[in-house]
């Protein structure tokens, strides 16, 4: 007996959509790591580690990133305009 099955091109669509994000976002991690490792300031490091640590959650709270940007324009107003394209992306 021959099994046949028909696919739904627009969910296939979807799924490749979210898949290309979801490495788009790896990349955006990768890329904010690295800028992360060559702050030599240990007060705006923490602050860094904490925003990405909060923007890796599945479930990432608006509040707390709202507050921890704040922080971040309180503490470097450069280091927050260098951070926002992997942070936007």
């Amino acid at each position: 007996m021959k099994w046949t099955f028909k696919t739904n091109s627009k969910i296939n669509t979807q799924e490749s959509v979210i898949i290309k994000a979801m490495e788009q976002k790896g990349q955006d991690i990768d890329e904010l790591d690295s800028y992360i490792r060559g702050v030599n300031d240990q007060e705006l490091k923490g602050v860094l580690l904490k925003l990405k640590n909060e923007l890796r959650k599945p479930g990432a709270s608006w509040e707390i990133v709202r507050k921890t940007l704040y922080s971040l324009w309180n503490k470097n107003k450069d280091a927050l305009i260098e951070i926002l394209p992997f942070i936007l992306k």
